[in-house]
C-alpha cells in the first residue's frame, strides 16, 4: 500500500470527523523545528495534532529523528502504519503516542484500526512550539502582551525565544494554534 493511497484515506477520515468544525483546520506536510522535520498531516483544533505515515514501502530509519521533534511540538501523535511495520512502531514510539494501522480492502478502500490511542504529549518545548509561527505572527503575539520591546528589528529567532521564555506554555500553545488558523499561505 503506497503513502498517497493511506494519505488520500486519512485525509477523507480527518474531514469526516471534522465537518462542520469551523476552528479546525487540516495541513498536509507541515514544517517543523525550523525545516528540521516535515510531519505528514496536521490537523489544528483545540489542540495541534499530528500524523506521520509508515506505509509499506517506508523504512523506519528516521522515526527516531522523527519521534524527538514531533514530541516537541505536538499535543497529541499518531503514526499511521502499514503491515509489518506496526510491531515494530509500538515498540519504538512513546506510550503516549497512537499508532493507527492502515489495512487496504480490494483496490480502493483504507481501513484504520486503532492500535493504541494517542494520550497528551507530557512534555512539549516552549522554542519549538513558537518555531511554528512566521515573524510577523510572533511579533504580533509579543506586541499584544507588551513584550515586543528589543526584538522588533531583531531576526525571528529573537521573538521566537521571547516568546517561549515569557508566556505559559499553554497560552502560548492557543497562540500558535490561532495563528496558523489564521494563516494566509503562499504558493
Amino acid at each position: 500500500m503506497t503513502d498517497a493511497r493511506i494519505r488520500r484515506a486519512l485525509r477523507a477520515r480527518l474531514e469526516a470527523l471534522h465537518r462542520g468544525a469551523r476552528d479546525t483546520k487540516i495541513f498536509d506536510e507541515l514544517g517543523l523545528c525550523e525545516g528540521r522535520a516535515r510531519v505528514d498531516m496536521a490537523v489544528v483544533h483545540h489542540r495541534l495534532e499530528g500524523f506521520e505515515i509508515k506505509s509499506d514501502q517506508d523504512s523506519l530509519a528516521r522515526l527516531d529523528d522523527q519521534q524527538r521533534l514531533y514530541s516537541k511540538v505536538f499535543d497529541r501523535m499518531t503514526v499511521v502504519a502499514h503491515g509489518a511495520h506496526v510491531p515494530r512502531v509500538l515498540e519504538r514510539v512513546p506510550p503516549w503516542w497512537g499508532v493507527m494501522q492502515a489495512l487496504g480492502i480490494g483496490a480502493a478502500i483504507v481501513a484504520f484500526v486503532e492500535r493504541r490511542p494517542a494520550a497528551q504529549n507530557p512534555a512539549r518545548d516552549p522554542l519549538a512550539l513558537a518555531q511554528l509561527l512566521w515573524r510577523d505572527e510572533a511579533i504580533a503575539i509579543l506586541e499584544r502582551r507588551g513584550l515586543d520591546h528589543g526584538v522588533r528589528s531583531r531576526p525571528r529567532r529573537h521573538a521566537w525565544r521571547r516568546a517561549s521564555e515569557a508566556i505559559a506554555i499553554d497560552e502560548l500553545a492557543a497562540e500558535v494554534r490561532d495563528a496558523l488558523k489564521l494563516r494566509r499561505w503562499r504558493f
